[in-house]
């Protein structure tokens, strides 16, 4: 099905980043096949930030709560890696 290979093709590029990022835990980062939901470790400053930047997120425990869908883009995960690295 090319919308699951689509979102399976975004999620492998968000975790990349993720990883290069250094917010994923070690678990996720060394998982072969990972969801399309990761949970990273922000402060709720960074939560704050990702809402006011029309990121939907939830705060799950001691990190944010992100997932990818079929209707992202390439673009989408792009702008939010973006974000991303105004928090370091």
């Amino acid at each position: 099905n090319s919308l699951i290979n689509k979102k399976n093709e975004l999620t492998l590029s968000l975790k990349k980043s993720l990883k290069e990022l250094s917010l994923l835990d070690s678990f996720s980062s060394k998982r072969k096949n990972h969801s399309s939901i990761f949970n990273i470790k922000l402060s709720d400053k960074e939560f704050k930030f990702l809402i006011k930047n029309n990121v939907r997120c939830v705060k799950r425990g001691d990190g944010v709560r992100i997932s990818i869908h079929f209707y992202n883009s390439k673009e989408d995960i792009k702008s939010f890696v973006s974000l991303l690295k105004h928090l370091n």
